[in-house]
């Protein structure tokens, strides 16, 4: 499962297509390379994976910053 905060629901979906087919920890790294984007990624076994922002995250809207 893929969890993505992004600054569209475009980006997020997109971005979340792309990183379900990547390796999580590859993947982690490329959403932390993305201004505003975050990801929250559990695997198969329930193991968890998150982008370093992601507890601080609470919504983007538009170009607002992050609250």
């Amino acid at each position: 499962s893929v969890s993505i905060i992004a600054p569209s629901t475009m980006a997020a979906d997109a971005l979340a297509t792309s990183v379900f087919v990547m390796d999580p920890q590859e993947a982690v790294g490329f959403v932390e390379s993305l201004p505003r984007c975050e990801c929250l990624i559990i695997d198969k076994d329930g193991g968890q994976r998150r982008s370093s922002g992601w507890k601080s995250a609470r919504h983007i809207n538009g170009d607002e910053a992050w609250s």
